[in-house]
Order: C-alpha cells, then structure tokens, then sequence
C-alpha cells in the first residue's frame, strides 16, 4: 500500500466522528508505548519487556504457578490421606492458594502423554496470550456491528485490530505470561466467555466461567449472580461445568484436600499481603499502615492487623454488594456491562488481587469503548472518553513509583475509578444511544 493510500484512508477516518475517536485511541496506544520505551531504557523495567519475551518466545523457564503446582501434585501422589495444605502451605511456606481443581490440566496433559514442564506450559502460554489478543479484538468487531458499523467499515476493522495490538502491550495480561502464570488461562477464558455473552451464547459462557472457577474459587460468585438475575442458561451450564470438574478432582486427590483449602482461605482474608504488587485495598491499607513489608516474601505473610482486616472486609462487602444488586437497564449493552463489572468486582474485592489478576481489564476497555463509540456526540461522550484514557494509562502500565505507596494509592484510584464507571455504563450508554443499535 502506498503512502497516499495510506494518508487518504487517515483522512477518510477522520472526517467520520467516529472515526476520529479510534484515531485518537491508536496515538495514545503510540504514546504509551513510546513513554515503555522510556522507562525501559531509564528503570529497565516497563511492559514492553514482558512484550518482548512473548514475541521471542523466551519465557520457558518461567513457573510462578507451575513450580507450586507440580509441588502440591507430587505430595498428593505420595500422601494419599491427605493433609496437602497443612503439609505444604502452612508447614512448607510454599504459597500454593490454589484448589485442587486446578492441577486437573496438569492431570490432563499427563493422560495424553505429556509431562507438563515449565517450558510446555508457557508454550501453551503463550498460545493463549494470542488467543487473548484475538478474542478481545473480535469482541470490539462484535460490538461494533452492533452499534451500526457495516462489516467492512474501515472504522469497525481498525478499532478491532487496535483492541487485539493493546493486549499484547497490556501489562497486567503480558506479566501473567512473564511470571509462567495460570492467570494466563483465566484470562483468555474470560475473554472468550465475554465474547459468547456479546454474542448471545450465555450457556457457552457459562460453561467457561465454569472452568475459570476450577482455577479461580472467587468467580463461583457468577453463580449467585446468575441466580439473582434469572439467568438460567448461563447458571445451569456454569454450576454444570463446575460440578463435574470438582467431582473429577475429589476423586482423583481426595475429599480431605478440598476441605482444608476452607482453612486457606480463612487464613488470606485475615492476612492478604503487603507486597506492593497487590493491588488490592487490602495491600493498599498494609502498606499505608507499615504492617508487613513492600516487598516480596516468597514464605511468610505480614501479621494479623485488626485495622487492615477490618478495612479489607468492609470494601469487600461494599464492592460486592454493588455488583450483585439488581441489574439495571434492560438490553444486550446494559447486559454485557454488568457481567464484565461482576467479574471486576470479584476481582478487586479479593485480599489478594495481583497486578496479572487484572488481565480481565483487556476485554472489559474493549466493551467500553465500544459503547463510548455507540454514544451519541456531546459532552457526555468526551467526559466518557477522558475517563476511559486515563484509566487505560494507569491500568495498563507498571510505573516504578508503584512500589511506593503513593504509586499503589495512584493506581487503585483507577481501578475503582473504572469499576465505578462501568457500573453506571450501561445505564448511560442505553439511554443516550440510539435504541436500535444497542438491543
């Protein structure tokens, strides 16, 4: 294509209104990068080196998940009676916080003759972070179409090739694949089950936060959720999915081990973490009160503190209270909205919520700013585009000034700044576009 080509088709887009606002979205897109390209060269660290390591494919060793995993594995082989947690959480210090459900992957790849290493797994990695990129961008094309744009509108293909592009520089879903995490999986499932709810398909939906749930016990609140909202093809095939896959692993590491995963869970909400990477108010609050330490304890937790505790309970019923109300606004945008807040919500009132927990941003700035794409001109739609854009840049960037807890305090304000946004979304998006592009 030749540079004029390419300059009239700029053109073209910018006289569309639209048009303009995904021209906008691609320089910030550049912006951020140039400003990674900064602080790599300045801290050594930003988010284009985790980008880097998923385009070279250099990540094999990699196993923040895998090394706990294989080591819960292997003591339930040679433990058959149980007492996995006592053994390698509390007594070991091994920080495995996951259910015995999640090491059925590990199960399944043995079945089919594979010995689930390090390497394998972030080779399967890094197929998944492309699969995320794809269904996020695929979900922007979706909602598009259904704001009006045509199939072949320069406007929809573009906003859908930017959508997939920032995932790839998105820091929370490339740290997932730079640590050698299981997030990784959470995420793109995530992003698929968003996918299949903009398309309608709520019992595939269902059945992938079903298997989210095998990974991540918090997401079982979808099915309260569901309940709440009557709906029924979505709950059946989630609580479905769920079901089998626990009765699978009681049977395989026994029902003792799923049991004391209870005592785990008791033992993170009174403790949480104070490293800096959780972005959770429960770190925030160890860190503003100097309980425990900032920086990563691979075999200890910061002690017991009835302010932090007391705190972090608070937020977490409020935070959930809110996603679990009633819906509001009836129609496929309003809808679409409350599930990705439910699962921001489920995310950010956990004690513990890692930068990489947040992978589940990528599809929701999608469904965002496909509906700010889907408003009327105004105000009102720049107020949403501001907001969303900053929201992007704290979101989607690791600044160094992070580990102080200003930087954290920064951050957080933007995550709740987001999660409040997108639970008023729906309402503001179904009454200022035109009805008949958005049910």
């Amino acid at each position: 294509m030749s540079g004029g080509a390419v300059l009239a088709g700029v053109k073209a887009q910018w006289r569309d209104p639209r048009g303009r606002i995904v021209l906008c979205a691609i320089l910030l897109l550049a912006a951020s990068i140039v400003l990674n390209y900064a602080m790599l060269r300045l801290t050594e660290w930003s988010v284009l080196w985790p980008a880097r390591g998923w385009l070279l494919h250099d990540a094999e060793a990699s196993g923040d998940s895998w090394s706990v995993m294989q080591q819960a594995l292997d003591w339930i082989r040679s433990h058959p009676d149980g007492g996995l947690y006592e053994a390698i959480f509390f007594d070991g210090g091994a920080k495995f916080q996951y259910l015995p459900t999640s090491l059925l992957p590990m199960v399944l790849l043995e079945a089919l003759g594979l010995e689930p290493s390090a390497a394998l797994l972030n080779g399967i990695n890094w197929v998944f972070i492309g699969v995320t990129a794809l269904a996020v961008a695929a979900l922007m094309h979706v909602l598009l179409g259904r704001a009006g744009l045509g199939a072949r509108d320069g406007t929809r293909i573009v906003a859908a090739a930017l959508a997939g592009a920032a995932v790839l520089v998105f820091y929370p879903v490339m740290m997932a694949y730079h640590l050698g995490q299981l997030q990784v999986w959470i995420n793109m499932l995530f992003a698929l089950a968003c996918l299949a709810w903009a398309g309608e398909r709520r019992a595939l939906a269902g059945v992938l936060i079903g298997l989210i749930c095998l990974m991540k016990p918090q997401f079982g609140l979808f099915a309260l959720w569901g309940l709440l909202r009557r709906e029924w093809r979505f709950l059946i095939p989630l609580c479905a999915t769920g079901a089998i896959g626990l009765l699978i692993s009681i049977l395989l590491f026994g029902l003792f081990n799923h049991l004391e995963y209870f005592e785990v869970l008791s033992f993170l909400s009174r403790h949480g973490e104070s490293f800096w990477a959780n972005q959770s108010l429960n770190g925030l609050l160890h860190r503003l009160v100097g309980n425990g330490v900032a920086e990563w304890e691979a075999n200890a937790f910061p002690p017991f503190n009835p302010l932090v505790y007391g705190g972090s309970m608070i937020a977490t019923l409020a935070i959930l209270g809110f996603a679990l109300a009633a819906r509001r606004r009836a129609g496929a945008q309003a809808s679409l909205m409350d599930f990705m807040l439910a699962a921001l919500a489920f995310t950010a009132a956990s004690p513990i919520a890692w930068e990489h927990h947040y992978g589940v941003l990528a599809p929701i700035f999608a469904g965002l700013f496909a509906a700010v794409l889907a408003m009327s001109e105004g105000r009102a739609r720049r107020n949403w585009l501001i907001g969303l854009g900053l929201c992007f840049v704290f979101a989607a960037n690791c600044f160094r000034l992070h580990a102080s807890v200003g930087g954290c305090a920064a951050q957080y304000r933007a995550i709740v700044s987001l999660f409040r946004g997108a639970g008023r979304f729906g309402d503001a998006v179904a009454a200022r576009a035109p009805r008949a592009r958005l049910d």
